[in-house]
């Protein structure tokens, strides 16, 4: 894991030594760029490295291939090189290291642009062409790994793994000319090219990029409903392929010459990885690839509502392994709430912090890879209501509607009753609802008190979204739960998520790999049907049971549901009271500054605040602080 970045064009010292300070903390272990000949096509490639496979200096990036043609600059993991490497060796190929980049340079270089679909991992990649003087970018099936590009002086190509490695060369750093219409749809824009700086774009998930003679060429490689197919197992086969491919999903990231931790919320999905890792050492006879993974981490919150820890500590006791508490009681950190937003890069709900401190006590324990549990609420429909009535307008069966509104009700009162009045009027109201929102063929805004609207604005859809995916026959063949889950996988609420958790991991040297986002698995889970992920009375229904005997019942089977989120009430009125009044100060110019003030004074002045209402307060006054903190001098 990495940080890439480069010019096409320009041949500079001075470029490669600043995308170089900008991207260090995404790699902390080494640094190195390679410059093309006065007398070659004018290109720059910088690599910032974090050492996770052959620790040697022959890990080292830039690579180039054995006849010197092409330079390689790779972000990621291919959790599946080994494999590959073999592939390749029978194919010819000759390997001079032990790393995964070298078997994905080759691979690349062999096959093209395919070979990543051979690929299981997570990547954005740069390939220089000395002899066609042609720049190929390339970016993961989901969009794990980031990568951001801007085109200057008309036929000059800037790229960089984030946008920081961007903005020091940009004439100006000012906010996107879209950037209220962003912040009022916060998860419907990761998806696009739209970035929240003008003058710099987004390479989607699962496309590549080429750069020849000042033009661009940008080709979609991947689509996941491609590659679905409806299953024919029965639901106990389906839960014994569940099982199979997570536990493999989980070993294959277990592939690593440093020490790996665990991010354990006490959550169903954390709470699965570290029990399946420890199941499967023990009782499959597995080969474990690494076996100091068992380092335990949990961000706590102590006397606030969303504090998890008696959940984790009940993981950790099953396991016999030992919890550490990352405590986010008192903030004490050398993070300024300015500089905290600055290296998330985007505007968001919430502060932060708790996932930036969090990572940083991992760093500071000697680990660099941490498991997570990302992908699994938008694969099994993890978000409760917000989804189940997807489910229940899928349904004409009696039974399933009261046990599916049943199930609704028990993700809030933790009490499970299938006695529901009413149930014909709120089943065609849920229909109708259904109904309009395919008339209006647009991506559906989850978050609706972020968006200001059940309908996000067209110009957020993304690019080819009713072409490629609402008119694809797989699409069409998904019920409508399934249909709403694939898009918040692909669209907004996950792709929004990885972005976040690779800028909180990455600010500190660490690589977060995420066992749910193995391709295979999310295949398969869309090829599932509804009743295999609702039902039995519970959510993510196929994931409880592959989990029976694995994970202890209490955590298995709980019902309610706490996001990884800062105590925002709290911190509002007390560590960031000041800090905040004063970026509001800063920015007294912007359009926003009245408005913010006025909210700003009157959730100081009320006597009963909550976590809803410091929620609602930082996401009004949020327009104003990111503005203000593009003039920190991270962005220069």
């Amino acid at each position: 894991m990495c940080g890439i970045g480069g010019v096409i064009g320009i041949r500079s010292k001075k470029y490669a030594n600043k995308i170089i300070e900008k991207l260090n903390h995404r790699g902390p272990d080494s640094n190195n760029y390679w410059i093309s000949q006065s007398n070659e096509y004018p290109a720059t490639l910088c690599h910032t490295r974090l050492s996770i496979i052959d620790l040697s200096k022959l890990g080292s990036q830039p690579f180039f291939s054995l006849d010197g043609r092409y330079v390689f600059i790779f972000n990621g993991e291919i959790y599946n090189y080994i494999e590959l490497k073999s592939q390749l060796e029978k194919e010819g190929c000759i390997f001079q290291t032990k790393t995964d980049t070298e078997v994905f340079f080759n691979g690349l270089i062999k096959e093209g642009i395919n070979f990543q679909l051979k690929c299981n991992g997570m990547w954005a990649f740069a390939i220089w062409d000395r002899k066609l003087n042609k720049l190929t970018l390339g970016r993961d099936r989901f969009g794990v790994k980031p990568l951001y590009y801007s085109l200057i002086d008309q036929n000059k190509l800037l790229f960089g793994s984030e946008m920081k490695a961007i903005t020091p060369f940009l004439p100006s750093i000012k906010p996107s000319k879209n950037i209220n219409l962003l912040i009022k749809n916060l998860f419907n824009y990761e998806s696009t090219q739209e970035c929240v700086i003008e003058g710099i774009n987004r390479l989607q998930s699962g496309h590549v990029l080429e750069f020849h003679n000042g033009e661009i060429k940008i080709t979609k490689y991947w689509n996941t409903l491609d590659y679905i197919t409806p299953t024919k197992l029965t639901y106990p086969e389906q839960v014994e392929k569940w099982k199979y491919l997570f536990l493999d999903s989980i070993n294959l990231r277990l592939r690593s010459d440093v020490s790996i931790g665990c991010l354990l919320s006490g959550g169903l999905d954390s709470s699965s990885i570290v029990s399946g890792a420890s199941y499967a050492a023990k009782y499959q006879n597995q080969k474990i690839y690494n076996s100091n993974w068992q380092n335990l981490f949990n961000s706590s919150f102590p006397d606030h509502q969303n504090d998890e820890s008696k959940w984790a500590e009940m993981v950790a006791n099953q396991v016999n392994l030992k919890l550490n508490k990352v405590s986010q009681y008192k903030i004490n950190s050398q993070y300024t709430l300015e500089d905290s937003m600055v290296m998330i890069e985007d505007p968001y709900i919430t502060i932060p912090l708790p996932m930036l401190l969090t990572y940083k006590e991992v760093k500071n324990k000697g680990i660099s890879v941490t498991l997570d549990g990302h992908g699994a609420d938008e694969l099994l429909g993890g978000y409760g209501d917000q989804v189940i009535r997807y489910a229940i307008i899928s349904t004409l069966q009696l039974p399933s509607i009261k046990e599916l509104f049943a199930i609704e009700k028990s993700l809030l009162s933790g009490i499970y009753s299938n006695k529901e009045k009413y149930l014909k009027r709120r089943w065609i109201k849920l229909k109708m609802k259904n109904i309009l929102r395919k008339m209006f063929n647009k991506t559906y805004a989850y978050f609706s008190k972020y968006s200001g609207s059940i309908f996000p604005t067209q110009k957020l859809c993304p690019i080819n979204f009713c072409e490629n995916t609402n008119n694809h026959p797989s699409f069409l063949e998904m019920d409508s739960f399934n249909q709403i889950l694939f898009e918040m996988f692909h669209f907004n609420i996950l792709p929004t998520l990885l972005r976040n958790y690779d800028r909180c991991s990455m600010a500190n040297g660490v690589e977060s790999r995420m066992p749910f986002m193995d391709w295979r698995l999310v295949c398969f889970a869309f090829s599932l049907p509804w009743q295999s992920k609702i039902g039995g009375s519970f959510t993510k229904r196929i994931m409880r049971e592959s989990m029976k005997n694995i994970l202890n019942d209490d955590v298995r089977l709980r019902r309610d549901k706490i996001g990884w989120n800062a105590p925002i009430d709290q911190w509002l009125r007390n560590e960031f009271k000041e800090e905040i009044y004063c970026l509001l100060r800063k920015n007294k110019d912007s359009e926003h500054f009245d408005n913010s003030i006025e909210i700003w004074e009157s959730f100081q002045d009320d006597r009963n605040i909550n976590y809803k209402k410091g929620e609602e307060t930082w996401s009004k006054l949020l327009p104003c602080l990111w503005e203000a903190s593009l003039q920190n001098q991270l962005w220069k």
